[in-house]
């Protein structure tokens, strides 16, 4: 009788005798040489007993119905399903292609009363099963109520060391250096995330786990975790149950989409995680993140003119292109769309109901709205007041005092670089830096100096009619240069944002200050 060995546990971490997949092994393959078995497969793995859709499951059954196997031999029952229901489907499976059930631990009784017995047994296991899922989740809970971060892999920061007892992160001093020279990498000097690896690995600077190959990967996750400004939050996910067309087959359970939760439903562990980098730099890391995102080539297929500016008046979302293929005169002929970004799965559980708009129409309605604005300058000028920009003034006068603070910032890296030397850091790898550090002094002295004579020439904006007319002169002499990227350019210089609302779309616009303007003629 050929028989085929079925092993499994719930966790990599069940080593307990009788459990783990070395024991059960062993004392299947001992049960088959007593019974006179030939053993023609034997399938062991890692997954939760709670459902079907198990990797070696599937190849075990693929064997039943071939009849490629007589037995099948389980260590105990609850190691081949934990489910009462899923237990009785695989044990008609096996009796309609006559195949036997053996179990090691206990005896298989095909008879009704046994198959009861079986199914209550079945029952037991999968309410022992929740419980442990309940008391797992209640420990959890608690920890989080008493300040303390989940411990594992959640735990775990670059920047930081876990404290097992407290339960919180501590700064890793030199790693929260080289945190803080990512974030000025990225914010003030403008360097891409790829660089920003690539520069990391030049200078031999360690990741997280003790390897030297940084991948962009981790940069992005370092730039986007609002935990380096002192900010823990837990229970900021969840998994959900996927469509039967687009669930994972290989996923070790039926919920195997993982979702962000609403902010509202995070919870904040306050002073488990202190603060590296100011919350300043983190917001202008964060706008440079959406703006690349927004920028990106892959955004820009099929020449969506109204990508990234065409928002919804519902759910407040921008809009997305995508083609819709039609077959006329036996051939395919794409057409484009926008689509709100509510309507999509991957982004929210609700979807938004307001509808498609066909790209071609809606683009030229809102091209000669802007047409006919362009050639009514008069109409602009209506529209513009004077602003007090006293909060300009003090966006300026927070910005020095920012760059001031990196100044001071510079000089401790600089007198750090001796250190670094005296670690036995190349001689080549410390000069570079130091003139690296050179030149950024330089750049940020030349901004201050120039935001302070901003500040001491600062005045409330003004507009004159001579002055807004060349203005929009001067786009629409773009617009004619460039052809239809002097379109994109006529948005941008007017800040063209489009409101849909599925019956009507309202287009928005502004025209920047005196001075911005005057800048613009004069380039």
């Amino acid at each position: 009788m050929k028989a085929a060995i079925y092993c499994r546990v719930s966790t990599e971490g069940q080593e307990r005798e009788g459990t783990s997949l070395q024991t059960q092994l062993e004392g299947c393959l001992k049960y088959c040489q007593t019974k006179g078995y030939e053993v023609a497969i034997k399938l062991s793995e890692t997954y939760s007993g709670l459902t079907l859709e198990r990797p070696k499951l599937e190849e075990l059954r693929e064997a039943v119905r071939s009849g490629a196997i007589d037995c099948v031999v389980v260590y105990s029952l609850d190691r081949f399903s934990r489910d009462p229901g899923h237990g009785a489907v695989l044990t008609d499976e096996l009796e309609r292609h006559g195949v036997a059930l053996d179990a090691v631990t206990e005896s298989v009784d095909s008879s009704d009363l046994g198959k009861f017995i079986t199914y209550v047994r079945g029952y037991a296991a999968k309410l022992e099963a929740e419980k442990i899922k309940e008391r797992t989740g209640r420990g959890l809970r608690e920890r989080i109520k008493s300040g303390k971060l989940p411990s594992g892999r959640r735990a775990r920061l670059f920047g930081y060391d876990y404290n097992r007892e407290l339960g919180v992160r501590q700064v890793n001093p030199e790693q929260a250096q080289w945190v803080k020279q990512i974030f000025a990498w990225f914010t003030e000097e403008r360097i891409g995330i790829d660089r920003i690896a690539y520069r990391l690995r030049d200078l031999g600077v360690p990741t997280a786990s003790g390897v030297r190959l940084w991948q962009p990967s981790e940069v992005s996750r370092i730039l986007h975790n609002i935990a380096y400004i002192g900010k823990t939050y837990v229970h900021t996910e969840k998994f959900v149950k996927c469509p039967n067309q687009n669930r994972n087959k290989q996923a070790k359970s039926r919920y195997t989409r993982r979702i962000v939760r609403p902010q509202e439903e995070w919870i904040e562990i306050p002073g488990a995680t202190p603060p590296i980098i100011d919350g300043h730099i983190y917001e202008a890391a964060q706008a440079i993140l959406v703006r690349n995102r927004q920028t990106a080539s892959r955004n820009r297929k099929n020449n969506y003119l109204l990508a990234n500016r065409l928002l919804c008046s519902h759910c407040g979302r921008s809009y997305w292109g995508f083609l819709k293929y039609a077959k006329w005169g036996g051939q395919v002929h794409p057409k484009r769309y926008y689509k709100c970004r509510g309507n999509y799965k991957r982004e929210t559980l609700e979807r938004c109901g307001n509808c498609n708009i066909n790209a071609d129409r809606l683009e030229q309605s809102v091209w000669w709205k802007l047409v006919e604005f362009l050639g009514q300058p008069e109409i602009a000028f209506q529209g513009l007041q004077p602003e007090d920009n006293s909060t300009e003034r003090e966006h300026l006068a927070a910005e020095i005092q920012q760059l001031e603070r990196k100044l001071a910032e510079l000089e401790r890296q600089q007198t750090q670089l001796l250190q670094w030397a005296l670690k036995g850091f190349p001689e080549s790898t410390v000069q570079a830096e130091n003139n690296r550090l050179n030149q950024e002094r330089q750049l940020l002295n030349e901004r201050i100096e120039a935001l302070r004579e901003q500040l001491a020439h600062n005045t409330p904006f003004t507009f004159d009619m001579a002055t807004v007319k060349k203005y929009l002169a001067l786009i629409q002499q773009k617009i004619m240069e460039k052809g239809e990227a002097g379109k994109q350019l006529a948005f941008e210089a007017l800040g063209v944002r489009v409101w849909f609302a599925g019956d009507h779309a309202d287009v928005k616009g502004t025209i920047p200050p005196q001075e911005c303007i005057a800048d613009t003629l004069a380039a």
